[in-house]
């Protein structure tokens, strides 16, 4: 994609995560949005530990809201973390749509 930042040792095949994304499992539970990426192929690495800021939504019963939550540090296979059962909400995506 021009103009996105595609971390090295990554084919086109395997979505870059980026700020911002949703990613939600099937149901009312286990929905999180990335917030920060610190990992050294991402531009925003600090130097420590490698890992995603991500922010986990109580279980969305009455209509979708994504808010509120708590945000929690994943480190190690942070990315398989995320993508553990769940799928990328596309953008613009109504999120009721899925």
């Amino acid at each position: 994609m021009p103009g996105k930042h595609m971390p090295e040792g990554r084919g086109e095949i395997n979505m870059e995560m980026q700020v911002g994304q949703v990613w939600r499992k099937h149901g009312p539970h286990g929905w999180l949005k990335i917030e920060k990426i610190l990992d050294p192929r991402y531009p925003e690495y600090d130097g420590g530990l490698p890992g995603c800021v991500a922010r986990y939504f109580p279980p969305q019963l009455k209509g979708i809201k994504l808010r509120g939550g708590k945000t929690y540090f994943l480190a190690g296979n942070w990315e398989e973390q995320i993508k553990m059962n769940r799928f990328l909400l596309g953008e613009g995506q109504p999120v009721n749509m899925l």
